[in-house]
């Protein structure tokens, strides 16, 4: 029994020898365990080595491990030891576990950082080297720089980032440029983050060239204040735009001989250069906004009131002293039909050759009214002579551009610019020529040649050609009033009265008549918008969406519009219209305007006009907003001989330069009659007009009044009312 019992506590005691080394390799790993359990052997070897050298003379097993047999059999060391060795064990095995469960820990630790590279790129696609990178994790953010534009941040700790998915953010010069990076599932390939391209060194503006501006454009002559908008004399780039429009003004233009210069910026006042000067060139007539269509024969387009399927509406002046009949305005939107009543002119010709395709039925619209002079006109009559009247009120076409300044310091190199094109002939609204562009890819395109551009320099891009209508442009009629049912009502019972309405002519005997039934039945028609808000392009198009500069692209992008503006007959640079009545046409034709740029009374002086044709009657009308101050009117007539004679207007107030003056603000005209029985066969008439005009800008006003008001009489001021 106690042999058994000895026995038990040595296999305790050797399995607990084995217990320690489990423990001290859960603890150390197999390579410390290998390297303790080398390291006890070998000192074994070398005790028991000496212990046998010591005791060679002796002949019993005397060797260290025989020694410890025979202590290990001694009871109460083999109990003590067998204890201390499976404390040990439980020792060495706790420590093991704790450091397999650290070694776990960290292992999913490590397993969930990443490291996170990439490569920074400027917008031009190189490298941009020391860029500053910033990694922004959820309690803290790291910055590296980027040599060579490479950046790198290793075994990035994600374990408090629930979504697993971290924000970089690249800075380099004056760029910066910010990423989302998902690891979810590793570090991504090829990580890059492009820096974008800043503020592009090139500034766009936007204009529209009307009047003569667009002649002036073209021919590289240009005002000292346009020069200073455009940049001196702008490269102008050939595209299919600018290749309709030099057809367009070859085939329809003819000599305007005065030209002022005008700014509009959009929202904001308009500012004049009211200098004018004299240019012995054609100009184009479809861009001329004080161009008219005058209908031929007035009787041809009162016809057409009697079929109803021509859709005539009633307006009545707002001039009107009292609202009856005389005050009516007969209109409607003008056709082709229309179009070819219209008398012979360039400009009837333009317009006849960019809608023989298609007119729009809002492109312009014609009006029949009646016209009374002021009182004591001609022979000094007492009752005013009332007489129709018509007007045709259209579109003038304008010039889109694009001007591209380079506003940097230094020269930058213009690459392709992205530019989408229609082609499309004809007319189309701005609605339908949008889609048919935004229907196309972008196509790359130079349009430079020169492909430097110089700090300063400027380049001119024809984009479209508009049709548009600008309030007042064709004659100063436009602010007639719809027709209310009060004065409907006022008007139809007028009609009951009578049976017919009577149109005067200046030609005598040829009145027209018209069944007041036709005019009743008109007035009860629904109203309708005249307004020419529409715009039109003709001919091609086109759009810039990006530029790219020195291999970098940038957005094209459109400021503010504002407007430049060369021409004559609109606000500010027109004068008093003129017409001789054609006794073939039985009707009153343009002869253009008089005084012409006298638009101060400091400016005053003697201004003349070679007449086409004179009968002896003389219509000046004021259609602008401004105000005519006529001191004399009369007629030089060249006699074949060549001799001269002065004609005298039948109305006395009109015949010497008195600074006595007759007033015409807008919306009014005279009729100034001239006795030529006595005259003989003459080759030429030239009109002679003393006065000058006030266009109603406030600044412009206040100056003028404070210096002419003071000469005007009015107990005897020959105003018209």
């Amino acid at each position: 029994m106690k042999s058994r019992s000895k026995k038990i506590w040595q296999g305790t005691f050797l399995l607990g020898i084995a217990a320690c080394m489990l423990g001290a390799l859960m603890a150390y790993g197999f390579s410390t365990l290998a390297a303790i359990i080398s390291g006890a052997t070998l000192s074994l070897g070398v005790i028991n080595a000496l212990y046998g050298l010591l005791n060679r003379g002796d002949k019993r097993n005397i060797s260290l491990p025989s020694k410890l047999a025979k202590t290990l059999n001694v009871n109460n060391f083999l109990k003590s030891a067998t204890v201390a060795i499976w404390l040990t064990a439980i020792v060495l095995g706790v420590f093991g576990v704790r450091q397999a469960y650290v070694a776990y820990v960290r292992s999913v630790l490590e397993a969930q950082k990443v490291t996170i590279e990439g490569l920074v790129l400027s917008a031009s696609g190189d490298p941009a080297d020391n860029a500053v990178v910033t990694l922004f994790l959820t309690k803290k953010k790291e910055v590296v720089t980027a040599p060579g534009g490479k950046f790198s941040f290793p075994k990035v700790d994600l374990s408090n980032e629930p979504s697993k998915s971290v924000r970089i953010r690249a800075s380099w010069q004056t760029h910066e440029a910010e990423i989302t990076a998902d690891l979810k599932n590793g570090p991504p390939d090829a990580l890059t983050i492009r820096l974008p391209p800043g503020d592009p060194p090139f500034r766009v503006t936007y204009f529209v060239l009307e009047g003569q501006a667009i002649d002036f454009l073209l021919r590289h002559k240009m005002n000292a204040r346009w020069e200073e908008k455009l940049g001196g004399q702008p490269f102008i780039v050939p595209n299919e735009v600018s290749k309709a429009l030099s057809q367009l003004i070859k085939s329809y233009s003819e000599k305007s001989g005065y030209t002022f210069f005008e700014i509009e910026n959009k929202g904001k006042n308009k500012s004049y250069d009211l200098t004018t000067e004299e240019y012995d060139v054609n100009f184009f007539t479809g861009s001329d906004q004080s161009s008219n269509l005058d209908i031929s024969d007035p009787r041809d387009l009162i016809s057409s009131m009697k079929d109803e399927r021509q859709p005539w509406r009633v307006f009545y002046s707002k001039n009107a002293k009292k609202i009856g009949i005389d005050a009516l305005v007969f209109r409607k939107f003008i056709d082709r039909n229309d179009l070819g009543l219209c008398e012979d002119s360039l400009f009837k010709s333009f317009y006849q050759h960019i809608t023989k395709d298609y007119m729009p039925p809002d492109f312009g619209y014609v009006d029949i009214y009646f016209e009374v002079p002021v009182e004591g006109c001609g022979d000094d009559e007492t009752s005013p002579i009332k007489y129709v009247m018509t007007k045709v009120v259209g579109r003038s076409m304008g010039l889109r551009i694009a001007v591209l300044e380079n506003i940097s310091k230094e020269p930058i190199g213009l690459g392709n610019f992205a530019l989408k094109g229609n082609k499309q002939e004809g007319l189309r609204t701005r609605d339908q020529d949008k889609a048919t562009l935004e229907s196309q890819p972008a196509e790359q395109q130079a349009l430079f040649p020169q492909r430097l551009l110089n700090p300063g320099e400027k380049i001119v891009i024809p984009l479209e050609l508009p049709l548009s209508y600008e309030k007042g442009q064709f004659s100063g009629y436009e602010d007639e009033t719809p027709i209310t049912p009060k004065v409907r009502d006022g008007v139809v019972n007028e009609l009951k009265e009578i049976s017919e309405i009577k149109f005067p002519m200046f030609a005598p005997n040829s009145d027209f008549i018209v069944n007041a039934r036709t005019v009743e039945n008109i007035l009860n028609r629904p109203s309708e918008d005249f307004r020419l808000n529409k715009e039109y392009l003709y001919g091609p198009s086109m759009s810039i969406e990006s530029l790219e500069v020195d291999r970098v692209s940038y957005p094209f992008r459109q400021f503010d519009s504002a407007r430049i503006i060369i021409t004559g007959g609109t606000e500010g640079g027109s004068c008093p219209y003129v017409y001789t009545y054609s006794p073939d046409g039985e009707s009153w034709r343009s002869e253009g305007v008089i005084l012409y740029g006298i638009n101060a009374r400091r400016k005053k002086t003697t201004d003349e006009k070679e007449l086409s044709r004179f009968d002896g009657r003389l219509l000046i009308k004021e259609k602008e907003p401004e105000d005519s101050f006529l001191d004399a009117v009369y007629i030089k007539a060249i006699l074949v001989d060549g001799r001269e004679a002065i004609l005298l207007p039948k109305n006395k107030t009109l015949r010497f330069a008195d600074n006595d003056y007759l007033r015409l603000t807008q919306g009014e005209e005279i009729r100034i009659d001239f006795d030529i029985s006595h005259i003989p066969i003459t080759s030429n008439y030239i009109l002679k007009v003393v006065g000058y005009y006030i266009p109603h800008d406030k600044t412009i006003l206040r100056r003028a009044d404070s210096s002419a008001g003071r000469r005007l009489r009015p107990s005897t001021s020959k105003t018209a009312q």
